[in-house]
């Protein structure tokens, strides 16, 4: 359970108590803390640690740490003590957490309502939303300012900015409380990048809303959509899927990676003699050399983890974010050795 970060560091958000850039991983509190669950907003970390509890740090200018001040932070701080989490999210700048009651608790700014409290007023502490009117079992924070969540029964909510219709409920007006994803779709899983979303089905098959520049719904199209249409219908089946700020990436059953969309850095990972135009339809990483098991996309870069627990990272590198102890882009997967 011990963390480990590495990449930019100018206002506290790898947590060491510096601001100075990393560019190979280093643990953050030794043995101090056990945790479960990290996440990366913009210039800020949140973690959970194995007794439920948040933790925080880094940028904090609009309350994205949830300790009740606009401070940043150089080192973890813990959040609200008298909930217990069992899950975290976050989106720019704003954080979400899921209770162990399916209580949904939200912080930080909220330009688009994507706290989703009927407000656009930003707030340092966390607030629970629709109290105990419906039950989550899974969140996510998107990017551009809006959020996403599961219930019980496998539907889809979202509230905050929908000017691309990454909310998908068949609109583009932005919502500042929770409102339904169009069709009745069961989903396991849900992400939001920049502006865009996609989803993972219970029979593995992947959907893609929003914003379609760059091709990042893997639709074969660079058209909006704002209601959840399939990818590659019935003839692949994903365990896994993220999203990246403007890309995309998914894991098969076989363990095999597949990427689409925005790739001028390379964030694909699909070198192809040099190539690094976007792509409109998801394409193999790496064939069958490597199996996956779990995948997270960045602003430019990506990252992830193999059967063997060996982590991979691609894509931009100007901080160090690779953790390959360079900041020299890659646009094939590398292996970080220093963990």
């Amino acid at each position: 359970g011990t963390m480990f970060a590495w990449g930019r560091n100018d206002v506290g958000q790898l947590g060491d108590n510096s601001t100075i850039n990393k560019s190979s991983p280093m643990s953050i509190l030794g043995n101090k803390k056990t945790f479960c669950q990290i996440e990366g907003g913009t210039a800020y970390t949140i973690a959970l640690d194995k007794n439920n509890k948040i933790w925080g740090w880094g940028y904090n200018s609009f309350g994205s740490l949830g300790n009740g001040t606009t401070n940043h932070e150089s080192t973890p701080i813990s959040i609200i003590d008298n909930v217990t989490f069992s899950q975290i999210a976050v989106g720019s700048y704003h954080s979400m957490g899921l209770d162990k009651n399916a209580t949904i608790w939200t912080w930080g700014y909220n330009n688009k309502g994507q706290l989703g409290n009927d407000t656009t007023g930003n707030t340092c502490t966390p607030g629970s939303i629709l109290g105990q009117n419906k039950t989550f079992c899974f969140i996510d924070g998107g990017r551009g300012n809006f959020s996403l969540a599961i219930d019980k029964n496998g539907l889809c909510w979202g509230w905050g900015y929908n000017n691309y219709g990454q909310l998908g409920n068949s609109s583009v007006l932005s919502k500042k409380t929770p409102v339904s994803i169009y069709g009745g779709h069961s989903f396991c899983k849900i992400f939001g990048g920049s502006m865009h979303t996609l989803g993972l089905d219970k029979y593995g098959q992947v959907w893609s809303w929003g914003y379609g520049n760059a091709g990042r719904l893997g639709i074969n199209s660079t058209s909006n959509v704002c209601t959840p249409v399939s990818i590659l219908g019935n003839h692949k089946t994903f365990c896994q899927i993220s999203c990246g700020d403007d890309f995309s990436l998914g894991i098969d059953k076989y363990g095999q990676i597949w990427s689409w969309g925005y790739n001028y850095y390379g964030q694909l990972g699909i070198n192809l003699n040099g190539a690094i135009e976007s792509r409109r339809t998801p394409v193999s990483i790496l064939g069958n050399q490597k199996t996956f098991c779990q995948i997270k996309g960045g602003y430019r870069n990506s990252i992830a983890l193999d059967k063997d627990g060996k982590i991979w990272g691609w894509g931009w590198n100007f901080y160090g974010q690779l953790g390959i102890n360079d900041e020299v882009d890659r646009l094939t997967p590398v292996m970080i050795t220093a963990i």
